[in-house]
């Protein structure tokens, strides 16, 4: 069977959020069929990293974002555009994608997020992967940010397409029941979900050390992507919030923030006594395992964080927002421990705090079995692959 798989971004290497989970798709489709990848290259390192797939794609294209793609994107904005949607328009990867569909017939596609999904030839049947309902974090930015009316209007364009392509596409889906549902209450078609999953071989108790740099101190850790506005509420919220109290009663107690582009208002946080901001670093395992726990008050949070599955994994606990733990649904991890409010961080955070942890030998089960990537690959093969069946008997019916 031959896919065309459409993505934003080069789902290479598998170290971010966007990244893994396509990483993981490609990989579950090209073990059966072959495998054609399109897709946005940030910079000129996406573009090295995007000739590293062709071990599973037989072919590759990167298109490359260019410098005043943002410029363009805004006054398409202006004109009445989504500008999420307008930061992906490209004339070239449309007229690649003309040209390989004229010299090869595909079976099915696959858009991984709503923007490529203009892309998708004409009568091809193909599964949308939204990951999550975007214009919801729009809409929740509206709330929060300055101007609020500007974010709202792009909450509204931006669902409307949502909306649209779902509709268009044989099958939508998502990576929580939740994210489902909530596609479901403003559109029609197939929606389904497919959760996240982790590389455990990776992300294992036992597949890292601490080093001697890190051993014996007291430090809570938050990890992410560091010019992201919910990552950068959610540190700006803890480190005046909550962090000065545990101070009070931690005199030693340290606040480590992991994560590249660290913004201004970050940097700044390491100003403050006990608070380090690092940076982007080679591995952000030994920071996740040499700590009392990590802590994610996202106040903003649409899918499965993978930050948390990894902590999760590796048998550290997480201290997360109610908003981080809905995402998981009524099944909420053991060792996800729920935070609606600042009293409930003063008063969990300090068992973790005041003894050493006893770290496991091996992933706790739980997360084992609902987060492997190997069952919840299967289950996006098998979706995929049914799509491409039930076009295929279609063409045959008299």
């Amino acid at each position: 069977m031959n896919v065309l798989y459409l993505s934003h971004c080069v789902p290479y290497p598998p170290n971010k959020g966007e990244k893994i989970r396509a990483y993981h798709q490609l990989r579950a489709l090209a073990e059966k069929h072959s495998l054609h990848l399109a897709c946005f290259a940030r910079n000129e390192e996406d573009l090295k990293f995007a000739e590293q797939l062709r071990s599973y794609c037989d072919s590759v294209y990167a298109e490359p974002v260019g410098s005043l793609a943002m410029a363009s994107a805004l006054l398409r904005f202006l004109a009445g555009s989504s500008i999420n949607m307008a930061l992906f328009e490209s004339r070239s990867l449309r007229k690649y994608i003309a040209a390989l569909s004229k010299k090869m017939h595909f079976d099915v596609a696959v858009a991984y997020t709503v923007p490529v999904a203009t892309y998708m030839p004409r009568d091809l049947p193909f599964v949308l992967d939204l990951v999550d309902v975007d214009s919801e974090k729009w809409f929740q930015y509206a709330k929060m940010r300055t101007p609020g009316s500007l974010y709202r209007i792009e909450a509204e364009r931006l669902r409307a397409m949502e909306g649209r392509y779902s509709r268009a596409a044989s099958s939508a889906i998502l990576t929580t029941y939740n994210e489902a549902a909530l596609l479901r209450s403003f559109t029609s078609g197939r929606i389904g979900y497919v959760e996240n999953g982790v590389n455990f071989e990776v992300f294992h108790p036992t597949a890292v050390k601490v080093p001697p740099e890190l051993q014996g101190r007291r430090y809570l850790v938050f990890v992410g992507t560091m010019d992201y506005y919910p990552n950068i509420d959610a540190v700006l919220w803890f480190a005046k919030a909550i962090f000065p109290e545990l101070k009070n009663r931690f005199p030693d107690v340290e606040f480590l923030i992991v994560g590249h582009r660290p913004t201004r208002e970050v940097s700044n946080l390491a100003q403050l006594p006990g608070i380090t901001v690092t940076g982007g670093v080679p591995d952000i395992r030994p920071y996740i395992l040499g700590s009392r726990a990590m802590v994610a008050p996202l106040r903003i949070a649409r899918g499965i964080q993978n930050k948390v599955l990894e902590a999760l994994a590796l048998g550290v606990r997480v201290f997360g927002s109610a908003e981080v733990c809905i995402t998981f649904g009524e099944k909420v991890p053991a060792d996800l421990i729920r935070c609606i409010s600042e009293r409930d961080y003063l008063t969990n955070l300090p068992s973790a705090l005041e003894r050493e942890p006893a770290r496991a030998q091996s992933v706790p089960d739980e997360i084992y079995q609902r987060f492997n990537w190997e069952n919840n690959g299967a289950q996006f093969l098998s979706m995929v692959e049914e799509v491409a069946g039930s076009h295929r008997a279609q063409a045959v019916l008299p």
